[in-house]
């Protein structure tokens, strides 16, 4: 469900300013193999890309990228899911729960209709959803739910801390809602976080998600160097 319009909360949805205002989108600058001070510092590494800043038509770029701090979360075997698990790719990352009626299931296959539609082209790219409802989202449960939209999304969820820590990173909010029956719904952040190859915070997609400017965009971004 979307966090609601006037809670404190909303103000964590992030916004709409900042977006990268780069004419020439990303520049690669060229390797110097005349200069020895170039020579010098590649030596053994080969010439590698210097990221510029990106341009997003369908969503906002942060004109800073902002760090992600370490955390831990349960993404099922074989490993957990940490700050190490962004590194070396481009990453989507929206956040939810499995009992979401509405905003959460959209989500996910847009974001399913989105990889469709890039098939393979562009930078590595990862999908991934983090639960903010651990106490009904088992990892077992959760990841056949996210599997059900695409077999490639990663899932996890995790203790309150480091769901917290995660959030508040990347200026997502949520809160538990009591109903009348003594159970509870989530309100929570809807944007789609673009998470860098360096786990940086780059951008984000927010709702309604434009499905084919976002695989425009997606292509258009620059490869993680080796």
């Amino acid at each position: 469900m979307r966090l609601r319009a006037g809670s404190a909360s909303r103000a964590a949805e992030p916004a709409q300013q900042g977006r990268a205002a780069t004419d020439g989108g990303v520049r690669v600058w060229p390797c110097l193999a005349t200069s020895l001070l170039a020579a010098a510092l590649v030596l053994g590494s080969g010439c590698q890309e210097v990221q510029a800043p990106i341009t997003l038509v369908s969503g906002t770029a942060l004109s800073t990228p902002r760090e992600i701090p370490d955390f831990t979360l349960d993404a099922g075997a074989p490993q957990p899911l940490t700050r190490a698990a962004f590194v070396g790719h481009w990453t989507l990352l929206s956040i939810g729960f499995t009992h979401c009626p509405d905003v959460c299931p959209q989500t996910l296959s847009q974001l399913a209709a989105v990889l469709a539609r890039l098939d393979g082209a562009g930078p590595s790219l990862q999908t991934v959803f983090v639960s903010v409802d651990p106490q009904r989202d088992a990892s077992p449960q959760l990841g056949e739910y996210v599997a059900y939209f695409n077999p490639r999304f990663i899932a996890a969820t995790g203790a309150k801390a480091e769901l917290d820590r995660l959030c508040e990173s990347l200026g997502f909010a949520y809160v538990q809602v009591p109903d009348r029956d003594g159970r509870y719904s989530v309100d929570h952040s809807t944007a789609v976080a673009l998470i860098d190859p360096q786990a940086r915070v780059a951008g984000y997609f927010t709702q309604p998600l434009q499905i084919q400017a976002m695989v425009d965009d997606l292509r258009a971004l620059p490869r993680a160097a080796r």
